[in-house]
């Protein structure tokens, strides 16, 4: 079984830290909410994993995080990023702060992505989720809607149909990753909603090993992933893979070989 290497995936992250705090998503981008999270979380990941006990969130990240708080100017996946960081900070806003900024946005629920996470805030923090009917699902969804809808049905304590994972497991290809959709190209986001599907059900595909080579056939020399064999490294997908390997490292660690 091909091996997981993440001596460099570290070095790869943090390469990316910008002197003011915050992460890009490449050494000359300038940092954003979503590539400071994918960095700091895969970096909470792999020191979970690791059993290390550094320190992950630097002065001037803590500072970083604070203030695109106290923008306000978030959408609900931007919120769920800030204040998941926060909360390995131990200086979270008030519950109250809060719950106004998900009162001040809730005509945006409209969307799954946005229930999503917002289901994802409420859980984290015990508030009330401001929407109690059944989420819908298109006809013809993709993996990534799949597990959003998934996540919202089982958080509100709907019933989610099994039929599904005979869905999921067409997603899958002959290398070991997933398609959005049976008979899509193989990403390494794709293969992470995937797993996290999976997860959700209690379940995993039956080629779990070969997913393990696919992800290490996406891991470029100098420690990041990329989203696809024989693209370039970035951020967004070292987080997708890394979280991948956690979810196999987890579940399933007779399965996955990570070196460290």
């Amino acid at each position: 079984m091909t091996k997981l290497t993440f001596k460099r995936v570290i070095f790869f992250i943090k390469e990316r830290l910008k002197a003011s705090g915050g992460y890009g998503g490449t050494k000359h981008l300038p940092a954003t909410v979503e590539d400071t999270f994918h960095a700091i979380h895969s970096l909470f990941l792999l020191r979970t994993l690791s059993r290390l006990d550094d320190e992950i969130l630097s002065i001037s990240d803590k500072k970083f995080v604070k203030h695109k708080w106290q923008e306000r100017s978030l959408n609900f996946k931007s919120a769920y990023q800030i204040l998941t960081m926060l909360s390995w900070t131990n200086i979270l806003p008030s519950v109250d702060e809060i719950s106004s900024f998900l009162e001040e946005k809730s005509y945006h629920l409209h969307s799954l992505e946005n229930l999503f996470y917002c289901s994802l805030i409420c859980k984290s923090f015990g508030l009330e989720f401001p929407f109690n009917k059944s989420p819908s699902l298109s006809t013809d969804p993709a993996i990534k809607e799949l597990f959003f809808w998934s996540t919202l049905k089982k958080f509100l304590g709907r019933s989610m149909d099994p039929s599904w994972l005979s869905w999921l497991e067409l997603c899958q290809n002959y290398d070991g990753g997933f398609g959005f959709k049976p008979g899509t190209t193989s990403f390494i986001d794709t293969t992470h909603y995937a797993l996290e599907t999976f997860s959700l059900f209690g379940r995993f595909p039956f080629k779990t090993d070969s997913v393990t080579n696919f992800l290490a056939a996406c891991q470029k020399p100098e420690g990041g992933f990329s989203r696809r064999p024989g693209a370039a490294a970035f951020l967004d997908a070292t987080w997708h893979a890394v979280s991948s390997c956690y979810i196999l490292a987890t579940k399933k660690p007779a399965l996955t070989q990570i070196n460290f």
